[in-house]
């Protein structure tokens, strides 16, 4: 099973969270005031400097109107079930 890096997946997920708030005009300082985190924790996150729990990119994706799975990579469909079968 292809395995992701923990960097590139960072990278990834903040590379789309930046062009998702970019394309709405929204500063970094307006979309962490509305989720309730810091400037600072936005700028990390598209950085790729932080983990990102699913609790905070779901306020984002509803902040910023777009669907989760805008910033995460697809899955082929045999990845979760192999996944699993490893715990």
């Amino acid at each position: 099973m292809a395995r992701i890096k923990e960097d590139v997946l960072r990278d990834y997920v903040g590379e789309r969270v930046s062009r998702a708030r970019k394309m709405l005009g929204i500063s970094q300082v307006d979309l962490a005031d509305r989720i309730g985190v810091t400037d600072k924790t936005i700028y990390n996150i598209e950085k790729g400097r932080n983990d990102v729990s699913f609790l905070i990119l779901m306020k984002i994706a509803v902040t910023l109107c777009v669907p989760i799975e805008c910033f995460v990579p697809a899955l082929k469909q045999t990845q979760p079930i192999e996944f699993l079968e490893k715990l």
